[in-house]
Order: structure tokens, then C-alpha cells, then sequence
């Protein structure tokens, strides 16, 4: 006699096994998806706005104010429907964090046209919402004037984090940036070469895509996403 069980996955994996989830976004259309995500602010919303952007492929465009020197957009997994990201504060927890951060792959197209100087604009696996792309439980990619090369930056769940740099200098071009969360490494490809390999303050809870610009006057452009457990 088999064994009762309380939910149609427990017959399937074990509870300690995540859910192979799987989102594909092509960033298109006349008006951001809301429905999906949603968007937040760091120090003041005058001036942030996410949009589609005016162009052939050039997906969603996230503009950051001028409001404030360390004034952010970043947008993930959210609730709420404002485009200025004044539906979320400075730090907000990610209600919906499927990934895993043993064993997870998120590939993503985007590209930085305007930045000001120091800035950490680019997009990962994150477990708060936040424009700085720093804190607690992350696994991303930055770039801005504020360094030379396109970095991954870990961080563990006390907040411990380390930047890699990789060999690839920061542009404004599009760039397919690769991360993949393991049992003991995140491992970053750009442009389908991986470049980083790091072993150090690893995140160990669930995640979430995020995207930020960063800085007063940033301006950055995401065309696809894709996200899901290994």
C-alpha cells in the first residue's frame, strides 16, 4: 500500500527538491507586463519611469531620475502596478522566489546606454528587491563606470559578498549574460563563454530575476529573460 501524500508533487520529487519553473520573457509589446513584474525605487521616484523602448528590439527600458545621486529603478518579481517603482521601497522582500540557489540558470539579454559615474546597473538572481544590487542571498552580474569589467557579484545569506571580474570590458552593446547557481560554485558565461567561476559567499535560499539601474540618469534596456531549476 502506498504512502498518502498531501500534494501531487510530493508523489513526484522530494520536498527538498525545487520545482523546475521556467519563465521565458521577450520583453515586447506596447506597455511593461505587470502582471509578471513589478518595479521599485532607492532614494526618491521623480523622474524613474519603465517603458518600452521606441525602437526596433529594444525591449524594456528602465530610466532612472535625476532626482538624487544614489537614485535607483529595479524591477522583479513584484507586486503592484506602478511604473515609477513607488509601489516599493529602498529594500523589499521578493515575494516570489522559485530558483534555486544550488541549481538554477538565468539568461538574459540587456545593455546599458547611459550611466553616470559611480554606478552598478545589471541584472541576476536576487533575493531582495533593491536598486544598488547589493545585500543578502545574490548571484549577479553588475556594470557601470564604476568599474572596468563586467563582475559577478555573490553574496551569502549574512550579507557577505565578493565581486569577480571578469575578462570582458563593460560596453553599451547587447550582451547575453549567463548565470548558473550550484551545489558549491555560481558560475557566469557571457556571450556563451564562461568567464567566472566563484566559490565564495554563495547564496542558500531562493531566488528571483532582478534588473536595476543604478544612479541618477541611468538608462538600461533588457530584451529577454529566461529563468528555471536545473
Amino acid at each position: 500500500m502506498p504512502d498518502t501524500v498531501n500534494s501531487l508533487y510530493e508523489q513526484l520529487a522530494p520536498l527538498t527538491t525545487i520545482l523546475g519553473q521556467r519563465v521565458v520573457e521577450n520583453f515586447s509589446g506596447d506597455a511593461p507586463d505587470v502582471d509578471r513584474w513589478g518595479f521599485g525605487n532607492q532614494d526618491g521616484t521623480t523622474g524613474n519611469l519603465a517603458s518600452m523602448a521606441d525602437s526596433v528590439d529594444g525591449g524594456l527600458k528602465l530610466t532612472c531620475g535625476t532626482a538624487a545621486g544614489g537614485q535607483s529603478l529595479w524591477m522583479s518579481f513584484m507586486t503592484g502596478t506602478s511604473l515609477t517603482g513607488s509601489d516599493n521601497g529602498t529594500v523589499t522582500t521578493i515575494p516570489f522566489k522559485p530558483y534555486s540557489s544550488t541549481g538554477a540558470v538565468m539568461i538574459s539579454v540587456w545593455k546599458i546606454t547611459s550611466i553616470s559615474s559611480p554606478a552598478t546597473s545589471g541584472g541576476g538572481f536576487a533575493r531582495d528587491g533593491r536598486g544598488d544590487a547589493a545585500g543578502a542571498n545574490l548571484a549577479y552580474i553588475t556594470a557601470g563606470t564604476s568599474q572596468t569589467y563586467f563582475n559577478l557579484r555573490t553574496a551569502d545569506n549574512g550579507g557577505s559578498q565578493t565581486d569577480t571580474a571578469s575578462t570582458v570590458a563593460d560596453d553599451i552593446n547587447w550582451n547575453t549574460h549567463k548565470v548558473e547557481t550550484k551545489a558549491s560554485s555560481v558560475d557566469y558565461s557571457i556571450n556563451g563563454l564562461t568567464n567566472i567561476i566563484s566559490t565564495t559567499n554563495l547564496p542558500t535560499l531562493g531566488l528571483a530575476p532582478q534588473f536595476n539601474s543604478h544612479r541618477s540618469g541611468s538608462v538600461m534596456h533588457i530584451r529577454y529573460c529566461e529563468a528555471y531549476n536545473t
